[in-house]
């Protein structure tokens, strides 16, 4: 009898202790986030993400609010992918200046946002700390879509994004991320300024368009890196280094002339050279301000020659060609281009080809 009761005593208090601390939740390596029914699918954002086992991925199918009056922000404990599936829509809407950050990373080791699109009120997306983030497909209106100063950061890739009305902050607080930035459009929705804001990091940033954002390298540790094939335009705006001992080149990029000032403010001379600055005769002077070296910059919108190559055959040949197509015209050395260099010498053997 004695017995008896001790097991059942002893069941009870299991029973008690499972009801206090609740069963793990069932993780899945692929839940959904939408109104439908099955055993990944839930409808509420908050028991989605506890689902999400380890480096699985959140496919989401309705859109997230964030606000003061609901979910003020995401806790994101575990290394995962959110996917949206279906980007055409607003996937993150953020509301009543909602408290943010959308995902607070909390010491993990990966974070991916891919295919979402973003829209409200100046509150940050992406912050916390991982070791590698990856965004990349997002829109983001009126909002920041990263800001990490985590020394734990080690790489970053912002890829195919489109950013409205936002400023960007990657700015380790320790030098050593790799940061790789390409083809990403960064532009204005109203007159505030914008930057794209960088620092202590190894950077490979190419094939992005800058329109009315600033672009700024932060005076940190160390700054090294590549900055190629990137548009930058929009009056009133600027390029800004302040890092010392560093080594970075901005090399084959176009810099429209109304882009602002280029300002240095660190060691040694900044390169900048073989850039496209609107116009064959190079930059203007007064738009630099530091010891900046933009020498042999473009000829060409195609980065085809530079100012100090030296005068080839091929070139002389390049340029019969033209106007050997535009002989038979009306007019025709009113129809050359405005950009094609032609020298004396050139026309002495122009014209030789065109006797023979």
């Amino acid at each position: 009898m004695k017995k008896t009761i001790i097991f059942a005593v002893l069941g009870l208090f299991i029973i008690l202790i499972s009801l206090s601390y609740g069963e793990e939740p069932t993780v899945h390596q692929a839940v959904y986030y939408d109104n439908k029914e099955g055993i990944n699918h839930y409808q509420d954002i908050v028991e989605a993400l506890t689902h999400v086992e380890e480096n699985g991925t959140l496919y989401v199918d309705k859109p997230i609010t964030i606000s003061t009056l609901g979910v003020k922000t995401l806790n994101i404990r575990k290394s995962m992918t959110i996917r949206g599936l279906n980007n055409q829509e607003n996937k993150i809407i953020i509301k009543n200046r909602g408290i943010g950050p959308v995902f607070n990373l909390g010491n993990i080791t990966s974070f991916k946002l891919e295919n979402m699109n973003i829209s409200g009120n100046d509150v940050v997306v992406v912050k916390g700390a991982a070791d590698y983030i990856t965004i990349k497909d997002c829109k983001f209106l009126d909002c920041i879509p990263i800001y990490t100063t985590a020394s734990r950061l080690k790489e970053v890739l912002f890829e195919s994004n489109e950013v409205i009305g936002g400023s960007v902050y990657i700015q380790p607080s320790i030098y050593g991320a790799e940061v790789e930035v390409r083809n990403n459009t960064f532009d204005v929705s109203d007159t505030a300024v914008y930057g794209f804001n960088l620092e202590n990091s190894k950077v490979l940033i190419e094939n992005n368009h800058f329109n009315g954002v600033s672009f700024n390298i932060h005076d940190g540790e160390a700054a090294a890196g590549l900055i190629q094939y990137n548009t930058f335009e929009r009056d009133g705006r600027k390029i800004l280094v302040k890092e010392d001992n560093q080594n970075l080149q901005f090399k084959n990029n176009w810099i429209y002339k109304n882009t602002g000032e280029v300002y240095y403010r660190g060691n040694g001379a900044l390169s900048f050279t073989r850039n496209w600055w609107g116009d064959k005769a190079g930059p203007e002077e007064d738009i630099f301000d530091g010891n900046i070296d933009y020498g042999d910059w473009s000829l060409f919108e195609d980065f085809r020659r530079y100012a100090e190559d030296p005068y080839t055959m091929a070139d002389l040949q390049d340029a019969y060609d033209y106007l050997e197509l535009a002989v038979d015209k009306d007019n025709w050395i009113y129809d050359m281009d405005k950009d094609q260099y032609i020298r004396f010498l050139d026309l002495i053997a122009i014209s030789r080809r065109i006797i023979e």
